[in-house]
């Protein structure tokens, strides 16, 4: 019985030398690195700038959660050039625009329910918008300065700190242009399950410049949330097939519609958008809006030719 027990507390030995080994195997690391690209000059009142791009790629070993980003301002041009900064993922945003704290020129950015899957990849833009009277001149950039500007739960995480684009955004006397936005009211009432139009907007551009109009998130104020409401596309009042993709549901209480195909939007003519869906409830309300100036995607054209991005929604 003696050899038995001997050879019992050598297993135990050798599963518990074993499990500590796999426990330190299954460490995740997470990698960052930025992918450069050229700002250039930037109209005043320009939004959705993108200042920095981020390619986060996790290890294997587990899905890795993005918590909080800390950007720092850097540049000839005070932050009150800008009227805030948030993460884009694509044309989505993932966060509302926080204002730049003008003591320590910082910014910090807290993603919801930000997860990258294991082996995967992920890109995200700190973006901001200007203020229509930015100063001329003017130059701005952010940089993510060490690893401790980034909170996640990785157990190590690795990048060629600091994360910064060289090349600064220089502020241009060339005014963005101005989009107007114009929710207007939807009469009748909706029953559940049959398709009706939930809200109109009427977007319309000064006579400044075309834009090209590549999305818009909208918001419930309502009640309704998820899928509450389904199978959303945006489409014009005249038009009868959807202009955007259908989505299946709302996130939340957001709805964010990508054309497909980039939609002029001709300075000095109004155009008339419906938002159409297929309500699942009787009692839950819709009062659909832009929650942020930025929630619409649209980049300004200048003599048919694309301008830096970013005309000012108002």
């Amino acid at each position: 019985m003696r050899p038995l027990r001997t050879s019992l507390l050598f297993l135990g030995f050798l599963c518990a030398a074993t499990f500590a080994l796999e426990s330190e195997a299954a460490s995740s690391t997470l990698s960052v690195r930025i992918s450069p690209f050229s700002i250039g000059s930037i109209p005043r009142g320009a939004q959705r700038v993108r200042f920095l791009s981020l390619h986060f790629i996790a290890s294997c070993d587990a899905a890795i959660s993005i918590r909080e980003i800390r950007a720092h301002h850097y540049g000839f041009g005070d932050v009150s050039d800008l009227k805030g900064a948030y993460l884009l993922k694509g044309v989505e945003r993932l966060t509302r625009s926080q204002k730049i704290a003008s003591a320590d020129q910082t910014v910090t950015l807290r993603p919801k329910n930000l997860s990258i899957p294991q082996c995967g990849h992920l890109t995200l833009d700190i973006a901001g918008d200007f203020e229509a009277n930015a100063t001329v001149g003017s130059q701005h950039r952010f940089e993510v300065k060490t690893p401790e500007d980034l909170v996640t739960d990785a157990d190590a995480l690795t990048g060629n700190f600091p994360l910064q684009n060289v090349l600064r955004t220089r502020v241009s006397p060339l005014p963005a242009g101005q989009i107007t936005i114009t929710f207007l009211p939807v009469t009748g009432s909706l029953s559940a399950l049959s398709e009706h139009t939930l809200s109109k907007m009427q977007i319309s551009a000064d006579n400044e410049s075309d834009h090209l109009l590549y999305g818009v998130t909208l918001t419930n104020e309502g009640s309704a949330k998820d899928a509450d409401i389904r199978l959303i596309y945006l489409r014009t009042k005249q038009g009868r097939g959807p202009l955007t993709n259908i989505r299946s549901k709302m996130d939340g209480k957001e709805v964010l519609l990508r054309f497909t195909s980039p939609y002029l939007l001709e300075r000095g003519k109004p155009i008339l958008f419906e938002l159409r869906g297929r309500p699942y409830t009787r009692t839950k309300t819709m009062r659909f809006t832009l929650k942020e100036e930025s929630d619409l995607d649209a980049v300004p054209l200048e003599r048919g030719r694309r301008r830096e991005r970013g005309g000012q929604v108002r």
